[in-house]
């Protein structure tokens, strides 16, 4: 992991030199992790060839076990703590020592779409005239392009959710909650060696699944249900995200499953348009034309897809507005859905890589299933 760490550094400082950028500030924690390893709260300074990490006290120790060699790591503190031996302990807040660093220094780097408008507002404030140049679209740029190790580590978040959902869904039983069911599903996650979750599951039954975002409740599993599940797991920092929509009984109307066809066959159309040089809206827009033959186009409320990687949401963006062009090494999730509100809702969601000649469809579990 440290040499992939080392070479996503090495990529950002050489944008740097060509951008003549003397100092950059990153302080967003997924690209911190992305540049250094480590995960926590810290910030990044890259200036003349130095690369400088700034965590709070507490964070010292932890950080200086994880983080790239070739980083130095200081620990800050904005108010005296006695007894605090380590080497490099500052007691200074962070934008004084900042701008202690940067002095003199005319052309700074900022993730201006990362950070929130209250740390860029104090930055500039304490920072001055300067010429400012958002580093944002570097990393995120970067970060959408995976390299052989970090898609065998996604691989392996994949593998780790896959067997954590059929083993979940192997213990689904009347009466069980929305919340008894995410439970499962995460513990089972942990068990299988998940370090933690790409973001909050999600089980909803029936009318719950006409919320794409829904919150798992206290509603219980019936008898001819809807179960509509979207998980993911994190593995070594990186997240999998999948959904799947299965049938909890043997008399589901046909229309739900006329329709969860439908949405099965949207997706699979608007995969086989995943390419190098192919616009990302192209792509939504594959899945747009199905749905909208079939008359559903209306209940499909979301984009259709988006990048994963250390965030669970991270570029490209597949949706009409985007102007994302999908190059290899990309890895996207492909996600329609349709929702009728007070009834039901579907939505199912593989990851695809994006290869040098056209794709690969990473997530292998059925995506249609009768319990």
């Amino acid at each position: 992991m440290r040499d992939l760490f080392s070479k996503h550094l090495n990529n950002l400082l050489a944008r740097l030199e060509e951008n003549n950028i003397e100092c950059a500030i990153v302080s967003n924690p997924s690209n911190v992790f992305y540049l250094t390893g480590f995960q926590g709260s810290a910030t990044l300074l890259l200036c003349e060839n130095t690369s400088s990490l700034y965590v709070p006290v507490l964070e010292y120790t932890r950080a200086r076990k994880h983080v790239l060699r070739g980083i130095e790591v200081y620990a800050y503190s904005k108010y005296p703590l006695e007894n605090v031996d380590f080497k490099n302990y500052i007691q200074k807040d962070l934008i004084s020592i900042i701008k202690d660093k940067t002095q003199n220094k005319k052309r700074i780097g900022i993730e201006e779409s990362q950070i929130s408008m209250g740390t860029y507002n104090k930055l500039r404030e304490a920072l001055g005239e300067r010429d400012y140049v958002n580093i944002s679209d570097y990393l995120t740029k970067l970060r959408s392009i995976k390299d052989e190790l970090e898609v065998e580590i996604i691989k392996k978040a994949i593998e780790v959710s896959e067997k954590s959902y059929l083993k979940t869904i192997n213990e689904l039983t009347n009466g069980l909650s929305e919340l008894e069911v995410a439970g499962i599903l995460e513990l089972n996650i942990r068990r299988n060696g998940g370090e933690g979750f790409a973001f909050p599951t999600i089980t909803a039954f029936n009318e719950n699944a006409a919320y794409p975002h829904a919150q798992p409740s206290n509603k219980k599993l019936e008898e001819n249900s809807i179960v509509l599940i979207d998980w993911g797991a994190r593995v070594n920092g990186y997240c999998s995200d999948m959904t799947r929509t299965l049938t909890y009984g043997t008399s589901i109307p046909k229309r739900i499953l006329d329709n969860i066809e439908i949405v099965k066959n949207a997706q699979e159309e608007a995969i086989d348009k995943i390419e190098p040089g192919v616009k990302a809206a192209e792509v939504d827009a594959r899945a747009r034309e199905i749905l909208k033959k079939a008359g559903l186009l209306k209940y499909f409320i979301h984009g259709l897809g988006h990048g994963v990687g250390i965030d669970v949401h991270e570029s490209p963006y597949l949706s009409p507005g985007s102007n994302d062009i999908l190059e290899p090494g990309m890895i996207v999730t492909v996600e329609p859905g349709v929702y009728f509100e007070g009834e039901y809702g579907i939505r199912i969601e593989d990851m695809i890589l994006v290869t040098k000649s056209g794709r690969k469809v990473l997530t292998s579990v059925s995506k249609i299933i009768q319990i």
